[in-house]
């Protein structure tokens, strides 16, 4: 029994060894891949002898003779900033050689490195197109920054001109770790920006003009177990309100804003003076190791008012006379978020919303000398967009309450809708142009829009315009609340409405143009109103739906003192009340 067991020992471990070494590999021309889970990379150019084993896992071994040039090493087949790369083994860079955390990024191509360990030759040399900028400690040792620049060299996309980044430990070691963030950091507050892609990287040998050896185990390792501070992890704010300094729980905090990797002197206080929503991140250090970020997102939006009509709103493009009520604010596309900021008759308007127990009324007034209606998508033409969300539950993404309606110049009844299986069903519209741009009047059935309204309901809504001047596709987008061009996808970005209890007691008259008479028009003095008896109040908007003029007239309105452009003329006596397009040249 005795020797049957041992005989049995002998025949495993001579397995075992046949699949150690049927699992190692050995290179000695370009090659990568993956083995064992990682990835590796090969590469000689030539001029003596070079070869690399692939060991279990992240371990490696070379040998280079008298070589020109060759780097080897195992990793990950994607970089990444906030790696933490743990290595241990035995290097020699004989007379010029190094080992690095090695890799390259694309748009901007860059080939980076920390050296940890290397030869006799302190790399990266002293030619005149490096760069010296200063040193830094991390992980227990102090590093040289260095930029250098090579042309017409090999790269990972061919022969290319790049830029490489250097840390360089001046207490050389075979085994430690490397906190590959605290690298990037540096680089950064020197100027100098990785690529926005990350290609491969890895634990390199490399050797130059040399002969040496190295072999090496390279994984990914966690340095640093301070744990994320707790935090209120979301705001909402109203425009122009108070706010107050974010508090985090934690030792040693550090706060940060957007991707900056530079902390902010103070826990930052928001601004809420302008719309829009602003990504904050605060960790905490033990023991000189800085904890995961918690991010802090803080909204900035705006509440609008939507009043309750008493009468159903005629659609046909004209605008009732309830849509001028005092109460019934402008929502200004203010935001630029597509484009150059336009001038006012280039783009510009407002949007309106009331409601009743069956429809959300919308009204779009939109300044835009040239319009165009040739794309396939509404939003690469002329067209306005209103967003709701029932819920106003400000989701990053959108749920099964949440819509865009879009409604272009010139698109007939064509309803677009966001996302794509969107119900349009009983949503009517019209359009009539203007001697500068064109008004938009719909209604959107709250039964479509899976809601059931109710007095003092709080609900996500936007508004925007596009804008297309040459047939090419849109050249400008403005919004309402939006800051980025990411509301189609993300409604959080939206602003919010309140469903007024109070109902707007008015008559469903139209202001229909040919009722009165208005001339010269465009005037460049006095606007003459024919078809209205004795004295009337009348006031003057611009296209934001600002008030520019008011008054009382017999018949006479002067427009010496106005800017050049577009106007609504509000004119109501006992009778009736008009609204009215003249313009100034």
């Amino acid at each position: 029994m005795g020797m049957k067991l041992k005989i049995g020992s002998v025949l495993l471990m001579l397995a075992c060894i046949g699949l150690l070494q049927s699992n190692a590999q050995t290179f000695t021309s370009n090659k990568t891949g993956t083995h064992d889970g990682y990835y590796y990379s090969f590469w000689t150019e030539g001029g003596g002898t070079a070869s690399m084993t692939l060991g279990p896992e992240g371990n490696y071994s070379t040998t280079w003779t008298n070589i020109q040039n060759f780097t080897a090493g195992k990793g990950w087949q994607v970089g990444k900033r906030d790696r933490v790369v743990c290595f241990e083994g035995t290097y020699d860079g004989g007379s010029n050689g190094f080992l690095a955390v090695y890799g390259w990024t694309k748009n901007e191509l860059i080939e980076y490195y920390v050296v940890e360990d290397h030869g006799q030759w302190d790399p990266p040399g002293n030619t005149s197109d490096i760069e010296h900028l200063g040193t830094f400690s991390s992980d227990g040792g102090t590093y040289d920054v260095y930029r250098s620049q090579r042309v017409n060299k090999p790269s990972i996309v061919g022969t290319a001109t790049f830029y490489q980044f250097w840390s360089v430990r001046q207490e050389k070691r075979s085994s430690g770790t490397v906190t590959f963030a605290n690298h990037v950091d540096k680089w950064e507050s020197y100027g100098l920006q990785l690529g926005s892609t990350w290609d491969y990287q890895i634990m390199e040998s490399e050797g130059y003009g040399s002969s040496g050896s190295s072999n090496i185990t390279v994984w990914e390792c966690v340095s640093c177990e301070t744990p994320a501070v707790t935090t209120t992890t979301s705001y909402d704010y109203e425009l122009g309100d108070v706010a107050t300094q974010l508090t985090a729980n934690g030792t040693n905090l550090k706060w940060y804003e957007g991707t900056s990797s530079t902390p902010l002197p103070n826990a930052p206080t928001p601004n809420t003076n302008q719309i829009g929503t602003t990504k904050y991140y605060v960790s905490q250090t033990q023991n000189d190791c800085e904890g995961p970020k918690t991010e802090v997102t803080v909204r900035v939006s705006q509440t609008y008012g939507v009043f309750k009509t008493s009468v159903a709103i005629t659609i046909d493009g004209v605008i009732d006379d309830v849509w001028t009520n005092e109460n019934v604010k402008n929502m200004v596309a203010g935001n630029v978020l597509v484009g150059d900021a336009p001038n006012s008759s280039d783009l510009s308007g407002y949007g309106k919303m009331l409601w009743d127990d069956e429809y959300l009324y919308v009204l779009a007034v939109v300044t835009d000398d040239t319009q165009q209606n040739d794309s396939e998508n509404s939003y690469e033409d002329d067209a306005v967009e209103f967003y709701v969300d029932i819920n106003n539950d400000k989701s990053a993404t959108y749920g099964a309450d949440d819509a865009q309606y879009s409604f272009g110049w010139s698109d007939g009844s064509i309803v677009g809708s966001l996302p794509a299986e969107r119900a349009v069903t009983g949503i009517t519209y019209g359009v009539t142009e203007t001697a500068g741009g064109y008004i938009v009047e719909g209604r959107i059935p709250w039964s479509t829009m899976q809601g059931n309204p109710a007095a003092d309901q709080m609900i996500g809504i936007d508004f925007m315009i596009n804008d297309d001047d040459d047939g090419t596709g849109r050249d400008s987008k403005l919004s309402w609340n939006a800051s980025e061009d990411q509301a189609w996808q993300d409604a959080s970005l939206f602003g919010t409405g309140k469903l007024m209890a109070e109902q707007l007691i008015t008559s469903n008259g139209s202001s229909v143009q040919n009722q009165i008479s208005v001339y010269p028009n465009p005037s460049n003095g006095n606007v003459v109103i024919a078809g209205v008896d004795g004295i009337f109040d009348f006031a003057v908007f611009d296209f934001a739906g600002r008030s520019v003029s008011t008054g009382k007239s017999d018949g006479k309105i002067s427009v010496t003192d106005l800017e050049a452009g577009t106007y609504l003329l509000r004119i109501e006596n006992d009778d009736f009340i008009q609204v009215v397009e003249i313009s100034k040249f």
